[in-house]
């Protein structure tokens, strides 16, 4: 017998909820409208399991599309920030003068941040990052590493 598991399809993954999200009014806001509609639903005294079932899959939905348009919304603003820096660089290369208090770093070094703390999370090694090892490089690696594994 042999298997070719080359040609064999995988799912989406796993999904998890992202725990930042729970501070989020508006996430917050919208699940609560979510869990009103579906109370006024036929399935809510008929078939309870069924209405549970449903009421996960509503909230993993929204949660998901949520999630994407606000890591859309970050991006567009981490690289608005970074052409800035860019196109400030430039300039103070050519010799114009440039006050860069007007520049957002504040901005920029928390979205870095928070990248970092991504990739430490997705690298399995958060044991490591918690007793105060920062180096980032490292982490970048296991967690690429780690993604070519898992689609090899």
């Amino acid at each position: 017998m042999i298997l070719d598991f080359k040609n064999v399809e995988t799912g989406p993954g796993l999904w998890i909820l992202n725990n930042q999200l729970l501070d989020d009014e508006v996430f917050i806001e919208n699940i609560k409208k979510i869990i009103q509609e579906e109370v006024y639903s036929d399935f809510y005294f008929s078939s309870p399991l069924t209405w549970y079932d449903n009421l996960k899959y509503r909230f993993k939905r929204f949660a998901q599309v949520y999630s994407k348009d606000k890591q859309k919304e970050k991006n567009r603003d981490y690289y608005r920030i970074q052409n800035k820096l860019q196109e400030m660089s430039v300039k103070e290369a050519n010799g114009v003068c440039i006050n860069m208090n007007q520049y957002e770093n504040s901005k920029f070094a928390e979205i870095e941040k928070i990248k970092c703390q991504g990739a430490i999370l997705r690298s399995k090694a958060f044991f490591w990052s918690v007793d105060g090892d920062k180096n980032t490089a490292y982490f970048l690696q296991l967690e690429k590493q780690t993604t070519i594994k898992t689609y090899n």
